[in-house]
């Protein structure tokens, strides 16, 4: 038996043991098929294409639930050799036979990988039953691709090493909610059509992920998936969504098989409602900025590290909404913030107010910072979904332990100006 079967067994042998239903021990083997099918992508002459969804989330982000099949957006068509390279790459270890179908009018090719090894690892009595992975390409044009720019991560597991290329999280988010969208109006059903689910439940709890980590979607990518509408229209649509759905039974169905914990299946399932409403209304509720209040400039003395914090009214005076940048010593010491061209005087140094002993030069990054945060107000027309939002540690080398979620490296003071540096990218994704 070759390293891949023994793997596959091991993972059937210990679901086993944990009484997983068979439902579920499918999608634990599909787990692992998902590192072969991409280190056969990005150590190839497909490495371009662009790796997104639920699968992605798991894979990238550490997502609570499993997944079952990979999605990508490709700007090529070479589907039949990449379906030929799949099957080439798995045969010298299992038995594997691919299908390829193209949807000329939705533009997406489906991959559907078919393995023969569930009668090997004892699951099945039948030869011809098999464990199927569909690998699915949405076609998009090299025009859409520069207007979203994909991203780098490396990966290493069961042996295999490759770098992914994907999307940022607010990209895959407003994806997700395309998704969430967009399945209705495709006739899509779960189960028994008598049932009315016409959702999956994955996406629900995948939404209700992105929400707790405070993430905002991307818009390009909504206008690009036909959804050229405020992001607090979005939620609103997925509340009235929710409210005429029988959510608790989809949801139940649909997440069962992939997640191990039953019992926080049930728990989910109950207080969903109720968790989508809070976060709904805590962070993608639109709240107007009217201007800015004060700014605070304070240093960790654990540490040396930096805050900016900047305070604005909103139109109605309901709340403050907070912006905070957390830069390290050296960035302010060595990046140069005066050659940036900011003047200091561009905000008012009457609502600049300064906390113990801070670094000379922090108060030069006030009206540089505060730049950063009028580019993001103008182009979201004053409008934020958020009462607290919070930079990365902005620092001018990787150091030991480097942590690309919790930390940002530029150089100077002009890399962290230029506008191609949003705070979007900016912006906490681990908090």
């Amino acid at each position: 038996m070759n390293n891949l079967l023994l793997e596959l067994k091991t993972i059937a042998d210990q679901a086993r043991h944990e009484d997983a239903s068979f439902d579920s021990i499918r999608v634990r083997l599909k787990e692992v098929l998902h590192y072969f099918v991409l280190d056969c992508i990005y150590n190839s002459e497909f490495k371009d294409m662009i790796f997104y969804g639920g699968t992605c989330l798991r894979i990238v982000h550490n997502l609570g639930r499993m997944s079952e099949d990979l999605d990508f957006e490709w700007s090529r068509n070479d589907f039949e050799k990449l379906a030929a390279a799949l099957e080439s790459y798995f045969k010298k270890d299992i038995q594997v036979h691919t299908k390829t179908q193209v949807n000329t009018e939705n533009a997406i090719c489906r991959i559907t990988l078919s393995f023969a090894v569930l009668r090997e690892l004892g699951l099945s009595s039948f030869k011809e039953e098999t464990l199927r992975i569909k690998v699915e390409i949405r076609f998009v044009t090299a025009d859409y691709l520069v207007s979203i720019t994909p991203v780098h991560t490396p990966k290493t597991a069961y042996g295999k090493s490759f770098v992914l290329k994907h999307y940022d999280l607010p990209t895959l988010f407003a994806g997700k909610l395309s998704a969430i969208l967009d399945r209705p109006k495709k006739g899509f059903t779960a189960g028994d059509p008598q049932e009315g689910i016409n959702f999956k439940g994955r996406d629900f709890f995948d939404l209700l992920w992105y929400m707790e980590k405070g993430i905002i979607p991307n818009k390009k990518m909504l206008e690009a998936n036909g959804h050229a509408m405020s992001i607090g229209e979005v939620f609103d649509i997925i509340s009235i969504f929710i409210a005429q759905r029988d959510m608790e039974n989809g949801l139940r169905k649909d997440l069962e098989p992939l997640l191990k914990n039953q019992r926080f299946v049930a728990n989910f399932v109950e207080t969903f409602r109720d968790v989508f409403t809070r976060l709904k209304q805590e962070r993608y509720t639109s709240r107007k900025i009217e201007r800015l209040e004060r700014v605070k400039v304070s240093q960790d003395f654990h540490n040396d590290n930096h805050s900016f914090i900047f305070q604005y009214n909103t139109v109605d005076s309901s709340m403050l909404i907070t912006f905070t940048f957390m830069l390290t010593w050296e960035f302010l010491q060595y990046s140069g913030s005066g050659k940036a061209g900011v003047p200091l005087d561009s905000v008012n140094q009457d609502i600049i107010f300064t906390q113990g002993s801070v670094h000379k030069n922090a108060n030069q990054y006030v009206p540089l910072l505060n730049r950063k945060i009028d580019e993001y107000l103008k182009q979201h027309n004053n409008e934020v979904y958020f009462e607290q939002w919070k930079s990365k540690l902005i620092r001018t080398s990787t150091g030991n332990n480097f942590n690309p979620e919790k930390e940002i490296v530029f150089t100077d003071a002009n890399e962290l100006l230029n506008k191609a540096v949003t705070l979007e990218e900016l912006a906490m994704t681990a908090q």
